[in-house]
């Protein structure tokens, strides 16, 4: 029985990589911060390379693990007021991430060798390294802060992530978007990148 039972395991291992497609993918981010404070958040490019394996489970639908070198910039401005005292300050966070996508994704067919893929799941974020840079002025007096990100923001983050891509041949387009769910440095700081792929199959 046990032997059975390896040799079903080994077929189908065999199997998931018969049917699987290895790729490579580079492109851009655009990251953001939703919060409940008053800080005034923008957009801030980025970008992105890595790698992915397409795993067919059945029929149309496959299973997408993905492997990414991200630079994930992120910027707050704050304005305080009470009294007569006006708090201005900026802070720009340059951090490197390794992001890993898991989905798991619908495959069309469309005429020839042109699919649309439709694809859900959920991402795990580690932050590598970084710098933060932040300028404040309290009441006239202007002053410039640096130091490393990562001394005071948390390194994992995790959350939910969509995908829609479009294949011609083994050429892939493709846009993301990632919704984190815990704050990367307080309960209701959570982050939100959106991705422009390239990519090609090898």
């Amino acid at each position: 029985m046990r032997k059975i039972f390896i040799l079903f395991i080994l077929l189908a291992i065999n199997t998931c990589f018969i049917y699987s497609q290895i790729g490579v993918n580079a492109g851009l981010n655009l990251s953001s911060v939703r919060s409940s404070s008053d800080a005034q958040k923008c957009w801030m490019p980025g970008f992105h390379i890595g790698t992915s394996y397409d795993v067919k489970l059945y029929r149309n639908l496959y299973l997408q693990p993905q492997v990414q070198l991200s630079y994930e910039p992120l910027k707050n401005t704050y304005d305080y007021y009470r009294e007569e005292m006006h708090h201005h300050s900026e802070i720009l966070e340059k951090g490197w991430y390794l992001n890993i996508p898991v989905l798991i994704s619908y495959r069309i067919p469309l005429h020839n060798s042109h699919y649309l893929s439709l694809g859900l799941g959920g991402y795990f974020s580690v932050g590598l390294f970084g710098d933060k840079d932040m300028n404040q002025t309290i009441e006239g007096k202007y002053e410039e802060l640096s130091g490393t990100l990562f001394s005071d923001r948390i390194r994992d983050d995790h959350g939910l992530s969509a995908r829609i891509s479009y294949q011609i041949n083994r050429y892939i387009i493709s846009t993301q978007m990632k919704y984190g769910l815990p704050g990367r440095a307080f309960f209701t700081d959570k982050t939100m990148t959106w991705m422009m792929s390239f990519g090609y199959q090898l």
